[in-house]
């Protein structure tokens, strides 16, 4: 369990429930799966879309104790994030997932794409016992939109501009964000507009925390980020501090010669960090981080008073400066 939440012993309490329900709803009967899906379910992530379930969830008043279900439909929405992970990381070819090899580089492509093909039928199997129809149609949407965000990322003909980037963004992390927020609030019977509420509050969250992870791979530390430096930059992916300072006169033809390279080394990794520094790509994406959480936190203090607001306003504040 990632100690993200030690300073939240409530929050983290709820989510080792929901870490027991995912390891045991990945019990196949094979013991090669059952092994690779538990070590990744153990790695430590973050588990912020299964803490924002049941954060939404406690925004019922009246109501301090959850009903089990929303413990099973947290797992499933985590399951759903791992399951998204496992295909990414085959598409960007990625060696290491939160410090560890990943699931292609352990057990070979094939197994790792069934592997996380298992992940999603678990993880729509428990929605389909525990969710209203309504909330699982829109996960399963949101299945879709997620992966024509990822193709959209990776067709590297179309031109990368700031309004293309954040399309892809909301598909990639933002969608599920809102509807963490939003199918925990329905599923416990909060009512419609403070369920609308928390789902705007997700997607900005969402938004801010993707930005901010794109700084994060120019300038992160891999031992705190668990994921090697400008891993995206070296897959070509244009992320938000590279378009902003390629908009900058006498920077962008510059910055798109580096990337024609075959193949990026660290030096020109090197240089073009150095150049979105001097084009002030990141500290205007920064700026559009903190747009996002701002929204976020003016939504949030619009949500009826109490512990559940409380909370979220605190893990708002903290997702804004965090550095993994």
């Amino acid at each position: 369990m990632t100690r993200y939440w030690d300073e939240y012993p409530e929050i983290k309490s709820d989510l080792e429930t929901v870490h027991s329900i995912i390891v045991n709803s990945l019990e196949s009967g094979n013991t090669r799966l059952d092994a690779a899906l538990r070590d990744l379910a153990d790695r430590g992530g973050k588990m912020l879309r299964p803490a924002f379930v049941l954060l939404a969830a406690r925004a019922r008043a009246g109501r301090p104790e959850l009903p089990k279900k929303m413990y099973s439909l947290a797992a499933a929405v985590e399951m759903l994030h791992m399951a998204t992970l496992v295909h990414d990381d085959m598409i960007d070819d990625a060696a290491t997932r939160r410090g560890a090899p990943t699931l292609h580089a352990l057990h070979g492509r094939k197994s790792a794409v069934l592997m996380g093909d298992y992940l999603f039928a678990r993880c729509f199997s428990i929605v389909a016992d525990h969710s209203t129809i309504e909330n699982a149609k829109l996960l399963a949407r949101g299945v879709e939109i997620i992966c024509t965000a990822e193709i959209s990322q990776n067709n590297a003909d179309e031109p990368v501009t700031p309004r293309r980037y954040y399309h892809r963004i909301i598909g990639k992390t933002a969608l599920l964000f809102a509807l963490s927020f939003y199918v925990g609030a329905r599923e416990n019977g909060v009512r419609p507009a403070v369920s609308n509420r928390l789902r705007r509050i997700g997607y900005n969250i969402g938004m801010g925390f993707q930005i901010r992870d794109d700084i994060l791979d120019f300038l992160g530390d891999e031992g705190k980020t668990g994921k090697p430096r400008a891993a995206d930059l070296r897959q070509g992916i244009r992320t938000l501090p590279f378009i902003l300072a390629a908009s900058t006169n006498g920077v962008g033809s510059t910055l798109d010669s580096i990337m024609k390279g075959a193949e990026l080394r660290d030096a020109d990794v090197e240089e073009i960090t150095r150049l979105v520094e001097k084009a002030g790509g990141f500290s205007r994406a920064q700026q559009q981080v903190e747009l996002y959480t701002n929204r976020a936190m003016r939504e949030t203090l619009k949500l009826p008073r109490g512990h559940a607001r409380d909370r979220i306003v605190a893990v708002t504040e903290r997702l804004l400066t965090r550095t993994a």
